[in-house]
């Protein structure tokens, strides 16, 4: 309190200023603690979508006919790679064909022009549900079309491995990628 009392006397501050100044320092400290609290918060573990991924593959294997050993081992494949700092996502689609928006290609992946993707189509992603489709949707309509598939990091509940995964599925632009095509051309528009 004395210390209080010396900062008061020397600022030239009244009681009222000097509680006012102390009030408001005390919310700054626990505003950066509640801030750390919640950036710590968001860290998900490696394996926390594991089983949502698995689901996925058996859904789209049953509703595309295509075989579990061509689709689900090569994306699990190129999943763990990115975990591990590979980013070689190309590899990971089987096809060479040209498909149509929203169309499953020869084996089973699908590829959706993200520019004018529903939300119906964007919710066949994986790890997007309703909501980040509706986040991707209203990220376009506010700050208008995609240049690269990179922007939609910019949406809140896509992160770089989500994106990795997204990857092989989607592209900005007229056409969908060559399978057998770098990363970064997929996101070249």
């Amino acid at each position: 309190m004395r210390l209080l009392h010396r900062l008061q006397q020397r600022l030239s501050l009244t009681k009222h200023e000097a509680m006012a100044l102390a009030c408001l320092s005390g919310l700054f400290i626990i505003g950066i603690i509640v801030r750390q609290v919640q950036q710590q918060a968001i860290l998900v573990p490696p394996d926390a979508y594991d089983e949502l991924d698995r689901i996925f593959f058996e859904r789209s294997e049953k509703e595309n006919g295509a075989t579990p050993d061509a689709i689900a081992p090569a994306l699990l494949a190129a999943a763990s790679e990115a975990d591990s700092g590979k980013h070689e996502i190309a590899a990971a689609t089987a096809s060479s064909i040209r498909e149509p928006p929203g169309k499953p290609s020869a084996s089973g992946a699908l590829h959706i022009d993200i520019n004018r993707a529903g939300a119906s189509e964007l919710e066949k992603l994986p790890r997007i549900g309703p909501k980040t489709a509706e986040r991707i949707l209203a990220f376009r309509d506010a700050y208008g079309a995609f240049r690269s598939v990179n922007d939609l990091q910019q949406v809140k509940g896509i992160g770089p491995k989500t994106l990795e995964l997204l990857r092989p599925h989607v592209y900005v632009g007229a056409s969908p990628p060559l399978a057998d095509s770098s990363s970064s051309d997929s996101s070249a528009g």
